[in-house]
């Protein structure tokens, strides 16, 4: 092997400890922008930040590689290093206008960034071209909720669950949303949505009595928990302990 093969290898491998002295070897024998990223890459990798968007930075100001450049900003990205990623993404969008990449963790990016308009703007331009795009919408719903656009994150939820009926993190996310909005009904059908999809083994049959019970509808509260009762026997105790202090607060009432 070259210093430069040897180091591509062991970067491949995950054992960026031994590839960092090989790839500076390489660089060292042959200035190679590529081998400069794997040393960046492994860098991050490591815990050596500084050094690592350091290097990732001078990629981007001294490569004219598009593809190169995009998987700086994405080595960036992916250690949510946002702010150092967003100049890489532009620097690549510059080299490679048509390329048509990494269009969704630039708009992250530049939400994260500070930018916070601009990223869900293009956000909602990405869903306009992709529709069907899951991630996107997942994205937007999240960063909507984030900037505290809570009915717009709730129709970014709905298509989000369209596209993907049984999406864990957007059917919790969506819940909570709508109990936030005092939306009652919409939030107990969501809670039980997500109890179907996570089985026996959730604790969202919990969560949809309870609800019921905080919003003060008692008697609905109490029959769900029976029916969970029924449903997962093996959270007998948790349930009945949540049908009597559900009766005892009805008979407070």
């Amino acid at each position: 092997y070259t210093a430069e093969a040897l180091g591509e290898l062991l970067e491949e491998e995950d054992r960026c400890e031994e590839a960092i002295p090989v790839l500076r070897k390489a660089i060292a024998l042959d200035d190679d922008d590529w081998s400069r990223l794997r040393l960046a890459r492994c860098q991050l990798d490591v815990g050596e930040m500084d050094e690592g968007l350091a290097g990732l930075e001078a990629l981007g100001e001294s490569s004219t590689d598009g593809r190169l450049v995009g998987r700086a900003a994405m080595a960036a990205y992916s250690h949510k290093r946002y702010g150092a990623a967003l100049p890489l993404f532009e620097r690549f969008r510059e080299l490679d206008p048509d390329g048509g990449e990494h269009e969704l963790q630039e708009a992250v990016s530049r939400f994260r960034s500070g930018q916070r308009e601009d990223g869900i703007s293009a956000l909602r331009e990405l869903v306009a071209e992709r529709p069907e795009d899951d991630l996107a919408w997942d994205w937007l719903a999240f960063l909507l909720y984030e900037q505290g656009d809570l009915n717009a994150s709730v129709d970014a939820h709905r298509r989000l669950l369209e596209l993907e009926p049984t999406h864990l993190d957007g059917l919790s996310r969506l819940s909570k949303i709508l109990i936030e909005l005092g939306r009652d009904a919409e939030a107990v059908e969501t809670v039980g949505r997500l109890a179907e999809v996570q089985g026996p083994d959730s604790e969202a049959w919990i969560s949809q009595a309870a609800i019921l019970a905080r919003l003060g509808r008692t008697a609905e509260a109490a029959d769900a928990a029976r029916r969970n009762v029924e449903r997962y026997p093996r959270e007998r105790d948790a349930l009945e302990l949540l049908v009597a202090t559900i009766l005892s607060a009805q008979c407070t009432d």
